[in-house]
């Protein structure tokens, strides 16, 4: 018996009540089937979680084999190899827009708006990093805020141009997040990683031509 991945959907009515809905892709009927019925079908057990995959599973003798690939420790180690070698320098973007503390924000609104960009790096005359400023910080800020250092997130974390892309990677998976300022001497902003880097990075290495803007930058830029 193959494992069948179970894939959860949670729904919210128009009450606010939620529910929870487990199914599974039916090897045999080529539809979802709630996962519960999988242990009454004759082809399935009980639902499970598989650590192999860090996932719930049902075993199903219907599966085509190897329905589910697992990639060992071993080999995730032996497919990273190869990324490790490459730094956050090699990645990140250069061409960066920093705000000043003092940059309204009604600016900041119109700029986010116009270039679509995910984060702002808030920066001193010297460029040394301040805080970050985001979309959602502009969403009803304090009466009181009227500059990007009201707003700004302080407690950033970044990387540098000579870390590995993999350990990169690891903390903004780790960490929630999709940006990490990059920093050069003295604490100055020199560039910016993405969760977008990363993936065009990937692509391009694949073969894929993958312009550097976004296709929502781009239609930015075009109006």
């Amino acid at each position: 018996m193959d494992p069948v991945m179970v894939h959860r959907r949670r729904f919210v009515d128009g009450k606010g009540r939620e529910r929870v809905e487990e199914v599974v892709l039916c090897p045999r009927e080529g539809c979802l089937r709630p996962a519960n019925s999988c242990r009454t079908c004759g082809h399935g057990g009980e639902v499970r979680y598989d650590p192999r995959f860090d996932a719930d599973v049902v075993d199903c003798s219907s599966a085509p084999h190897a329905s589910v690939t697992a990639v060992p420790g071993a080999s995730r180690a032996r497919l990273a190899e190869p990324l490790r070698a490459i730094s956050v320098g090699q990645v990140c973007s250069r061409d960066i827009l920093c705000a000043d503390p003092d940059a309204p924000l009604r600016v900041l609104a119109r700029i986010f708006d116009e270039l679509a960009l995910g984060s702002i790096p808030v920066a001193d005359g010297a460029g040394r990093l301040l805080g970050m400023v985001s979309p959602t910080d502009l969403v009803a800020p304090s009466p009181d805020a009227k500059c990007a250092a009201d707003v700004m997130t302080k407690d950033v974390i970044t990387t540098v141009e000579v870390m590995p892309i993999t350990r990169a990677a690891a903390i903004m998976a780790f960490e929630g997040i999709h940006h990490l300022p990059v920093l050069g001497w003295a604490g100055s902003v020199v560039g910016m990683l993405s969760s977008l880097d990363v993936l065009r990075f990937i692509g391009q290495a694949s073969g894929a031509l993958i312009p550097r803007a976004t296709r929502r930058r781009r239609q930015k830029q075009e109006e």
